[in-house]
């Protein structure tokens, strides 16, 4: 029933246009979404690659051409989020831009009609609201209205599904970034029968688009994805029932069945490559992880202080502490393997006996390390394998 009322809570929103999306042009609106940045991408998540929040790490220190469009709670009248959006044509000279975005995959015409979106912010207490909705779906109305045909974006592994439940599609596989962590990338085209087929709920906000006038680049993907054959993304969500225990048991033991299937939703097995930054120090992400295979680096200030091998959990401090990441961790060999849990995982535990579980999993882990008093190095490491 509460995900009843939730979900009908939401529609209302909807109805009464509790929302508005718009494309700014007032400087104290560029203020309001600078202030939603701060607080998000510096603040919260430590994630801002130049001098400006704006800046993305495609595109820092690069002068390129940008519009910022903005969701307002009509209610408060406040800015709640906000998202830039970039012309591809001005990023296809950035080499860190072309491979995020795979822009190569483009000629120079089609690449003169895609829209790069990034800096994607709302605040927190909004993110379980439609704001984040009606802001994309009326950024990409926005992007067709211009006259463009279509959008390109790179997400967490963690944000795939959302993306992919609002009509994004891949156009590549999972792959490193240079900020830490891992990225998709990802085009959203005007594809009204996609959109009917999966449910997109941004199909009640693109009801004046044309579609009929996008034929050529849906047959531009089809044609794509009859070449390259259907995307193999990189990630599996992890099958608790078909592998082994290596990838949780030291997080959900004492958790009931129901409380364990819960936690392990939506967690995602990565395959990692040899020097993959897994996680960035600094870094105000707050997912927690634990190693299936393989070994991962610990690296402080550019020296390894640590080892973490098979069943080690890694990021519960950061996690327990609300703190960003205290080191930087590297995959050690190109057979590693990761299992990435969200803080969601957390907090869809109903049961009072499996919340306490978790924590008292958390507080051994965390016990256990004080009281180690020999570090296993790297040189350990390799002699043991």
């Amino acid at each position: 029933m509460g995900k009843l009322l939730k979900s009908l809570a939401a529609q209302r929103d909807l109805w009464f246009k509790r929302y508005q999306a718009f494309v700014v042009t007032e400087e104290s609106d560029k203020e309001a979404c600078i202030a939603v940045l701060e607080e998000v991408r510096r603040k919260e998540l430590n994630r801002v690659a130049g001098k400006s929040v704006l800046d993305s790490h495609s595109f820092s220190g690069e002068k390129v051409d940008y519009e910022l469009t903005a969701v307002r709670d009509t209610k408060s009248g406040q800015v709640v989020g906000c998202m830039r959006l970039t012309p591809a044509k001005g990023a296809k000279e950035i080499q860190s831009s072309r491979e995020e975005y795979h822009l190569d995959l483009f000629d120079e015409i089609m690449l003169n009609q895609m829209i790069i979106f990034t800096r994607l912010a709302i605040i927190k207490s909004y993110r379980k609201t439609p704001a984040a909705l009606v802001l994309i779906s009326h950024s990409f109305a926005h992007v067709l209205e211009n006259g463009n045909q279509g959008v390109l974006m790179s997400c967490e592994p963690n944000l795939f599904p959302m993306y992919k439940s609002l009509g994004l599609r891949p156009i590549g596989s999972l792959h490193n970034s240079p900020s830490g962590g891992y990225r998709i990338p990802m085009i959203c085209l005007p594809d009204k029968e996609y959109f009917n087929s999966i449910g997109s709920p941004a199909m009640s906000l693109l009801k004046n688009v044309d579609f009929d006038r996008y034929e050529n680049i849906r047959n531009w993907y089809q044609d794509f994805i009859n070449a390259q054959g259907e995307i193999q993304v990189g990630i599996s969500y992890f099958d608790a029932q078909g592998q082994s225990k290596t990838g949780h048991q030291i997080i959900t033991e004492g958790l009931s069945e129901k409380g364990r299937a819960s936690f392990l939703k939506n967690a995602m097995n990565v395959k990692c490559a040899r020097n993959d930054v897994i996680v960035a120090e600094k870094d105000g992400g707050k997912s927690i992880g634990v190693v299936r295979r393989g070994f991962v680096e610990v690296i402080i200030d550019g020296k390894t202080v640590g080892i973490l091998g098979q069943g080690d959990l890694f990021g519960e401090i950061a996690f327990v502490l609300n703190i960003n990441r205290t080191a930087k961790l590297v995959a050690g060999t190109d057979n590693t393997e990761v299992v990435l849990y969200s803080v969601s995982a957390f907090k869809r535990l109903e049961k009072t006996a499996d919340q306490i579980a978790i924590w008292q999993n958390l507080a051994r882990i965390l016990a256990n390390r004080i009281l180690q008093k020999d570090e296993f190095t790297l040189a350990d490491w390799e002699t043991a394998s």
